[in-house]
């Protein structure tokens, strides 16, 4: 359990950096992470997905939006 857990503290962490590289407003990340559903990954938020073990689906779309490469 507590493997699982960092692993997910984590990801969480390296996600919402990616994103506040896309986004600079703490709030608008955090929003977006808990309560903004991704249609394209499945209709699951970004939180959910790190749960689930998809954070590498997840930050692969957010380095393509960062690239520029995909509309935000």
């Amino acid at each position: 359990m507590t493997t699982s857990r960092t692993r997910v503290e984590w990801e969480r962490a390296v996600v919402l950096s990616v994103a506040r590289g896309i986004e600079p407003d703490a709030d608008k990340v955090m929003h977006w992470f808990s309560s903004d559903v991704i249609c394209e990954l499945g209709g699951k938020t970004a939180q959910q997905l790190v749960e689930e073990g998809a954070t590498a689906r997840l930050l692969d779309m957010l380095v393509t939006i960062r690239s520029g490469h995909r509309d935000r």
